[in-house]
């Protein structure tokens, strides 16, 4: 006897990583003439058919979790021929940085290449949510406090600096430096173990 595959409820996160790769979602044409650009009409979600990417999900389910985000202004859906092809609106990208910045982490080099990183920032007052948050991630990234709003780094880190100041939306406030040296070097070799 085998047995029955049961289907996942989608979600928010799930759907927006499938949507962010460029997941298409083949249908058949439910009214005639749907114009080719349904961003901001009324769509009916009732034709969707699976492909591989969804394949694990119940499809009900699915056609609810686009919809509500479609409504959201999360994504747009484009048709072309009998495949519609759903992507990701500004708002659906800063919402899929959200759910990537816990996968967020630093590689370390096997060697040391003896220069540090400064991050210092000065976000507004009115961003305190933004200022609070990138502090958090700076922490949680191991980064050592130097003051209240400057961070010292042993290892290359421009790109998650970069995708912080994306995912907050602070990149003119945010300065990066690298330098070679650094008062006290040793103190903050022991911090970090190099």
């Amino acid at each position: 006897m085998r047995k029955k595959l049961i289907k996942l409820s989608p979600t928010t996160k799930k759907v927006l990583l499938l949507v962010g790769i460029g997941a298409f979602i083949a249908g058949t044409l439910v009214l005639p003439g749907l114009p080719r650009i349904l961003q901001g009409k009324r769509f009916n979600f009732d034709g969707f058919l699976e492909e591989d990417e969804w394949e694990e999900f119940d499809e009900r389910r699915l056609r609810q979790k686009l919809k509500a985000l479609h409504d959201a202004k999360l994504v747009k859906i484009y048709q072309s021929g009998e495949q519609y092809t759903i992507q990701l609106t500004k708002k659906g990208k800063r919402h899929l940085l959200r759910y990537k910045i816990t996968e967020l982490s630093i590689p370390q080099p096997k060697e040391w290449d003896r220069k540090w990183r400064i991050v210092a920032y000065d976000v507004p007052k009115e961003n305190t949510r933004a200022r609070d948050a990138l502090r958090h991630m700076l922490r949680k990234l191991g980064f050592y406090q130097l003051q209240k709003s400057v961070y010292l780094y042993p290892y290359p880190c421009e790109d998650a600096i970069e995708f912080l100041r994306e995912v907050y939306g602070v990149g003119e406030h945010v300065t990066l430096l690298t330098v070679g040296y650094l008062e006290n070097e040793e103190a903050y070799r022991d911090y970090f173990n190099i």
